[in-house]
């Protein structure tokens, strides 16, 4: 069991309802991959924790690097887990709305996710992204 931590942003191609349909898609595909976590998606920027066996992360990988709505993936850490922090979530959405990223933060400290990657992952997530 691996767990995987990385960040992107949006495309230009992006369009508001997308997030939606990457929950929707995510949700129907991780149970054949056996994958579960969460994404969060704020300024601009995607997080996403996920967990499985490692094959099916490489896949995802993979998926997430075709995919025309993400850009400048980056892997933050990558590591063996000692079982699922979220059994349940197939594909959970977390929202952080007025500058609180306390929902994010608590969830992250569930893990095995080093406090540096943390700390770095809240600050990334609401800090609105500047034009490129």
């Amino acid at each position: 069991m691996q767990q995987l931590i990385y960040v992107s942003y949006a495309s230009d191609d992006f369009q508001s309802g997308d997030v939606f349909k990457i929950i929707e898609t995510s949700a129907r595909n991780n149970p054949t991959r056996d994958v579960t976590g969460f994404l969060v998606y704020a300024h601009d920027t995607f997080v996403q924790f996920v967990e499985g066996p490692a094959a099916s992360l490489d896949a995802l990988l993979d998926d997430l690097k075709a995919d025309s709505r993400h850009e400048r993936l980056e892997v933050l850490e990558r590591r063996e887990g000692r079982g699922r922090c979220f059994p349940n979530w197939r594909m959970e959405r977390l929202a952080v709305s007025g500058g609180d990223a306390r929902i994010l933060e608590q969830k992250l400290r569930q893990t095995e996710i080093s406090q540096a990657t943390i700390a770095r992952l809240v600050e990334t997530v609401m800090t609105p992204r500047m034009a490129a």
